[in-house]
């Protein structure tokens, strides 16, 4: 198991096995009080100050409703992804240190990597407007080229975990954003391109 990458915001670990990615997004205790001491569903002691450590009690009782909320996120991003991408998801589950997700192996290089020419720009709009086609009623929601794979004249894109349901004009926007940041502010994605999508 080879480590490719660490998220530092989000705790998420990508490692590169055999035949598929595995992406773990770990639980820490300091990190659950840290990051939800101020949002505490109103479990915080009232006699506690918000600089005192946390009780040991509360991180507990947090770790169980946190742990709950992520197995309801991990099963309902599987069904979507099972109904889009039949076959891509390999393995998932939930362990008392986070919840893993093991996906298949997509060859390619990352569009990011290649020469930007105006005819590979339409080729990627082309190919983000036929993802959302699809997709349909889902969209990927994370159109950066470095999650677009080009392998030789097949394109394919990976990292679906902000996959879901998005209106068109939140869809245009994410959209519009994710290839601007590569192609300029100039690049514009028509809005009545993406409603016959």
């Amino acid at each position: 198991m080879k480590l490719v990458k660490y998220n530092w915001v989000d705790h998420r670990t990508v490692y590169l096995l055999e035949d598929r990615y595995r992406k773990v997004w770990h639980i820490k205790d300091k990190e659950i009080a840290r990051k939800y001491e101020l949002q505490l569903y109103g479990m915080w002691p009232k006699n506690h100050l918000m600089s005192d450590p946390v009780p040991q009690e509360f991180i507990q009782t947090y770790r169980r409703v946190w742990m709950a909320e992520l197995e309801t996120r991990l099963v309902k991003h599987v069904y979507i992804m099972n109904q889009i991408r039949p076959g891509y998801i390999l393995d998932y589950g939930v362990r008392p240190e986070g919840i893993f997700l093991e996906v298949k192996l997509v060859p390619g290089v990352p569009a990011q990597d290649l020469k930007l020419t105006d005819d590979f720009r339409q080729r990627i709009l082309e190919f983000c407007l036929d993802n959302i086609r699809s997709t349909q009623p889902y969209a990927h929601g994370d159109w950066h080229l470095s999650n677009i794979l080009v392998n030789g004249s097949d394109m394919d894109i990976v990292d679906w975990d902000t996959v879901g349901t998005y209106s068109s004009r939140e869809v245009h926007a994410k959209l519009t954003k994710d290839l601007q940041s590569y192609f300029g502010q100039d690049f514009v994605v028509p809005l009545t391109v993406l409603d016959s999508a």
